[in-house]
């Protein structure tokens, strides 16, 4: 564990204490963006934390503070992070629940957790949640999409606002009451319990995990320090937030590296938002990287003939390069193979990496399932250094994973 001290306080402190930091050091520096009817719109960390701060207020307003358990239903969207880490600001722990749960999943996690407020994504997530009220300590929800909201205003009164409700109940309160925020997170200690992440439910139902802060920040360190991550580089978040693995990405080590997250539009427009950005890092299960290699297989395919061999050739280069370089205890290949793989990379896999949106890619993680050797040498063939990860909900996330000099396709890497 890192012992550094900035202003007084350990470096791996609380969510809410780095995002005060990091809008305090890089006020106008991109923190994310979300694609919306199109157009990328751009937040600065001044922008994120005067969300946060808003949203805490507008929670408190409603009566949540310390140890109060906050749930949401979300996809990947700015309300989710603003939501999270302002219920955390309050000493609040956050509970997510997937996007597609059943009523029924919905209403373990509710119960289960004793949520006392939800957010949820849309109309969709609210029917579930209502369906399930009764039997759960929900006492609001709030709705990030508004779309079709008006036909519950009357039946369900004070019980559901609007994402937008909660910003102005929290800019209204810090207009009356300046300070209140910075006091409260002042008040934080990394031993608190940061969120509860739902078991994989192998022996029944799932169970909740509690991880605090300092379990955390310290597990995004650890990857920090293995594998750093630079400040103005691009991440895509696609995965689950109820997800820890998505956690670890997107707020976490988000926090930490101070990297720009950024949100797709829709999970449909998904790989076209990808291929703009094309991220410098990507964390994905199995089932994204086969799906990548058989759509660059099937086109490669049905291409011309001249196009075919070309990529035949700079794929057998690829290979042999890729098979040096995954030696143990070497981390490039001989200069020979280096100079060839240049030569297969201006003639096909340029052009491959940039229409899969992986020509920038630095760091490229797989993990959740297994993965097939022959899929990770693939890409490494491509020059994409995917490496594996294993980890488990209950110890933050990540627990092992490949150096870079240390890649072996039968394993998933050192603790």
């Amino acid at each position: 564990m890192d012992s550094r001290q900035v202003d007084g306080k350990p470096y791996y402190s609380t969510f809410p204490w780095l995002l005060q930091r990091r809008a305090r050091e890089q006020p106008g520096e991109t923190a994310f963006r979300w694609k919306r009817y199109g157009v990328w719109r751009r937040f600065t960390w001044a922008e994120y934390y005067q969300l946060v701060r808003w949203a805490a207020l507008g929670l408190h307003e409603l009566g949540i503070g310390a140890e109060d358990k906050a749930a949401f239903i979300m996809g990947n969207r700015p309300a989710w992070p603003v939501y999270e880490v302002g219920a955390q600001s309050l000493g609040a722990a956050t509970v997510g629940i997937y996007r597609d749960s059943l009523s029924d999943e919905v209403e373990h996690v509710l119960r289960l957790s004793g949520a006392r407020i939800v957010l949820v994504e849309g109309q969709e997530q609210l029917d579930k949640v209502l369906e399930v009220i009764d039997n759960t300590e929900v006492e609001k929800i709030i709705v990030d999409e508004a779309k079709g909201l008006h036909m519950y205003r009357d039946k369900l009164g004070d019980l559901v606002i609007t994402f937008g409700d909660l910003l102005r109940m929290g800019r209204r309160l810090e207009q009356r009451s300046p300070g209140l925020y910075e006091k409260l997170v002042s008040e934080l200690d990394p031993e608190m319990v940061a969120g509860l992440f739902t078991t994989s439910g192998t022996t029944g139902k799932p169970k909740l995990a509690m991880l605090s802060h300092r379990n955390l920040l310290a597990m995004a360190y650890q990857l920090n320090k293995l594998d750093p991550v630079e400040p103005g580089w691009e991440y895509v978040s696609f995965l689950p937030p109820a997800w820890v693995g998505e956690q670890m990405m997107s707020i976490a080590l988000h926090f930490m590296a101070g990297f720009r997250v950024n949100f797709p539009e829709s999970m449909e427009t998904l790989w076209r938002d990808f291929r703009e950005i094309a991220p410098h890092f990507l964390f994905a299960p199995p089932r994204v990287w086969e799906r990548i290699a058989k759509d660059v297989m099937a086109r490669m395919e049905d291409s011309d003939p001249l196009k075919r061999l070309a990529y035949r050739l700079a794929m057998r280069i690829g290979y042999a390069a890729a098979r040096e370089r995954l030696r143990p205890g070497r981390r490039s290949p001989p200069l020979p193979y280096r100079l060839a793989w240049l030569l297969a990379y201006w003639l096909a896999l340029r052009g491959i990496l940039d229409k899969t949106g992986l020509k920038r890619v630095r760091r490229a993680y797989t993990g959740g399932a297994f993965l097939g050797p022959d899929y990770i040498l693939y890409f490494h063939a491509l020059g994409v250094n995917l490496k594996q990860i294993y980890g488990q909900t209950e110890v933050a996330g990540i627990a092992v994973v490949h150096p870079d000099d240390d890649v072996r396709l039968d394993t998933v890497g050192k603790p």
